[in-house]
Protein backbone atom coordinates (compact mmCIF):
# COMPACT_ATOMS: atom_id res chain seq x y z
CA UNK A 1 0.00 0.00 0.00
CA UNK A 2 1.31 3.40 -0.98
CA UNK A 3 1.13 5.94 1.88
CA UNK A 4 -0.77 9.14 1.03
CA UNK A 5 -0.59 12.32 3.09
CA UNK A 6 -3.92 14.09 3.48
CA UNK A 7 -4.69 17.72 2.75
CA UNK A 8 -6.91 19.83 5.02
CA UNK A 9 -9.62 17.57 6.41
CA UNK A 10 -9.07 14.97 3.67
CA UNK A 11 -8.62 11.91 5.86
CA UNK A 12 -11.41 9.94 4.16
CA UNK A 13 -10.16 10.85 0.69
CA UNK A 14 -6.53 10.04 1.54
CA UNK A 15 -7.61 6.73 3.08
CA UNK A 16 -9.41 5.81 -0.14
CA UNK A 17 -6.33 6.86 -2.15
CA UNK A 18 -4.11 4.57 -0.05
CA UNK A 19 -6.47 1.64 -0.52
CA UNK A 20 -6.56 2.27 -4.28
CA UNK A 21 -2.76 2.76 -4.52
CA UNK A 22 -3.21 6.16 -6.17
CA UNK A 23 -1.91 9.61 -5.28
CA UNK A 24 -4.08 12.26 -3.65
CA UNK A 25 -4.53 14.16 -6.93
CA UNK A 26 -6.04 11.10 -8.62
CA UNK A 27 -8.39 10.67 -5.66
CA UNK A 28 -9.35 14.37 -5.85
CA UNK A 29 -10.08 13.95 -9.57
CA UNK A 30 -12.36 11.00 -8.82
CA UNK A 31 -14.13 12.89 -6.03
CA UNK A 32 -14.72 15.92 -8.24
CA UNK A 33 -16.06 13.71 -11.02
CA UNK A 34 -18.50 11.96 -8.67
CA UNK A 35 -19.60 15.36 -7.31
CA UNK A 36 -20.11 16.70 -10.82
CA UNK A 37 -17.86 19.67 -10.07
CA UNK A 38 -15.02 20.78 -12.38
CA UNK A 39 -11.72 19.71 -10.82
CA UNK A 40 -10.32 23.25 -10.81
CA UNK A 41 -13.24 24.36 -8.58
CA UNK A 42 -13.42 21.28 -6.39
CA UNK A 43 -12.15 21.27 -2.81
CA UNK A 44 -12.88 18.14 -0.74
CA UNK A 45 -13.57 19.35 2.75
CA UNK A 46 -16.23 22.03 2.25
CA UNK A 47 -18.03 19.77 -0.20
CA UNK A 48 -17.80 16.68 2.03
CA UNK A 49 -18.60 18.58 5.23
CA UNK A 50 -21.62 20.42 3.82
CA UNK A 51 -23.82 17.36 3.60
CA UNK A 52 -26.73 17.95 5.99
CA UNK A 53 -26.92 14.35 7.18
CA UNK A 54 -24.48 11.49 7.64
CA UNK A 55 -26.07 9.07 5.16
CA UNK A 56 -25.56 11.16 2.01
CA UNK A 57 -21.95 11.82 3.09
CA UNK A 58 -21.31 8.11 3.51
CA UNK A 59 -22.98 7.37 0.18
CA UNK A 60 -20.78 9.98 -1.51
CA UNK A 61 -17.66 8.38 0.02
CA UNK A 62 -18.87 4.96 -1.20
CA UNK A 63 -19.40 6.41 -4.68
CA UNK A 64 -15.86 7.86 -4.68
CA UNK A 65 -14.52 4.47 -3.56
CA UNK A 66 -16.35 2.82 -6.44
CA UNK A 67 -14.95 5.42 -8.87
CA UNK A 68 -11.50 4.41 -7.61
CA UNK A 69 -12.58 0.80 -8.33
CA UNK A 70 -12.55 -0.18 -4.66
CA UNK A 71 -14.93 -2.86 -3.45
CA UNK A 72 -15.21 -2.19 0.28
CA UNK A 73 -17.28 -4.47 2.48
CA UNK A 74 -20.17 -3.26 4.48
CA UNK A 75 -19.05 -2.46 7.99
CA UNK A 76 -16.99 -5.37 9.30
CA UNK A 77 -17.03 -4.20 12.90
CA UNK A 78 -18.71 -1.31 14.66
CA UNK A 79 -18.46 -0.88 18.38
CA UNK A 80 -16.60 0.44 21.31
CA UNK A 81 -12.90 0.95 21.76
CA UNK A 82 -10.59 -2.09 22.07
CA UNK A 83 -10.60 -2.05 25.87
CA UNK A 84 -14.29 -2.98 25.85
CA UNK A 85 -14.76 -4.63 22.48
CA UNK A 86 -13.85 -7.92 20.84
CA UNK A 87 -10.48 -8.40 19.18
CA UNK A 88 -10.26 -6.55 15.90
CA UNK A 89 -9.31 -8.33 12.69
CA UNK A 90 -7.09 -6.02 10.66
CA UNK A 91 -5.88 -8.65 8.23
CA UNK A 92 -5.69 -7.59 4.61
CA UNK A 93 -6.52 -3.95 3.86
CA UNK A 94 -9.32 -1.66 4.88
CA UNK A 95 -10.50 1.49 6.58
CA UNK A 96 -10.66 2.37 10.27
CA UNK A 97 -12.93 5.20 11.34
CA UNK A 98 -12.76 6.59 14.85
CA UNK A 99 -15.64 8.71 16.11
CA UNK A 100 -15.04 11.22 18.89
CA UNK A 101 -17.12 11.87 21.99
CA UNK A 102 -17.87 15.48 21.06
CA UNK A 103 -18.48 14.92 17.35
CA UNK A 104 -16.33 14.42 14.31
CA UNK A 105 -13.98 11.61 13.60
CA UNK A 106 -10.90 10.49 11.74
CA UNK A 107 -10.26 7.94 9.01
CA UNK A 108 -7.13 5.88 8.36
CA UNK A 109 -6.16 2.91 6.23
CA UNK A 110 -4.93 -0.40 7.57
CA UNK A 111 -2.89 -3.15 6.03
CA UNK A 112 -1.87 -6.45 7.61
CA UNK A 113 -2.52 -5.35 11.18
CA UNK A 114 -0.99 -1.85 11.01
CA UNK A 115 -2.89 1.43 10.82
CA UNK A 116 -1.60 4.22 8.56
CA UNK A 117 -2.85 7.66 9.57
CA UNK A 118 -2.90 10.04 6.58
CA UNK A 119 -2.32 12.95 8.95
CA UNK A 120 0.97 11.51 10.22
CA UNK A 121 4.33 10.42 8.78
CA UNK A 122 3.44 7.11 7.14
CA UNK A 123 4.71 4.82 9.89
CA UNK A 124 2.28 2.03 10.69
CA UNK A 125 1.09 1.51 14.24
CA UNK A 126 -1.16 -0.94 16.04
CA UNK A 127 -4.84 -0.10 16.34
CA UNK A 128 -4.44 0.31 20.09
CA UNK A 129 -1.56 2.80 19.61
CA UNK A 130 -3.53 4.68 16.97
CA UNK A 131 -6.65 5.00 19.12
CA UNK A 132 -4.63 5.99 22.19
CA UNK A 133 -2.86 8.71 20.21
CA UNK A 134 -6.18 10.01 18.90
CA UNK A 135 -7.66 9.93 22.40
CA UNK A 136 -4.68 11.89 23.75
CA UNK A 137 -5.08 14.53 21.03
CA UNK A 138 -7.24 17.64 21.12
CA UNK A 139 -9.98 15.66 19.35
CA UNK A 140 -10.82 13.89 22.60
CA UNK A 141 -12.09 10.47 23.52
CA UNK A 142 -12.73 7.86 20.86
CA UNK A 143 -16.18 6.43 21.54
CA UNK A 144 -16.78 4.25 18.49
CA UNK A 145 -14.62 2.38 16.00
CA UNK A 146 -15.87 1.36 12.57
CA UNK A 147 -13.88 -1.07 10.45
CA UNK A 148 -14.55 -1.90 6.81
CA UNK A 149 -12.44 -4.37 4.84
CA UNK A 150 -11.30 -3.92 1.26
CA UNK A 151 -12.79 -6.91 -0.53
CA UNK A 152 -11.23 -6.35 -3.93
CA UNK A 153 -11.39 -4.18 -7.04
CA UNK A 154 -14.15 -3.47 -9.51
CA UNK A 155 -13.27 -4.52 -13.02
CA UNK A 156 -13.85 -2.24 -15.95
CA UNK A 157 -14.44 1.48 -16.18
CA UNK A 158 -16.41 2.98 -13.32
Amino acid sequence: MKFVKQGVRECVLATLAMLADVDIETARDAAADVAGVPRERFVWFPFFDDFPEDLPRRQYARDVAKKLQLLISPITYSGLTPSSGPPYDLSGRGQVNAEFKYGGGHSAAYEDGLVYDPNEDGQGESLEEYLKRLGDSAAGDVVRVIIARLEGRYEGDE
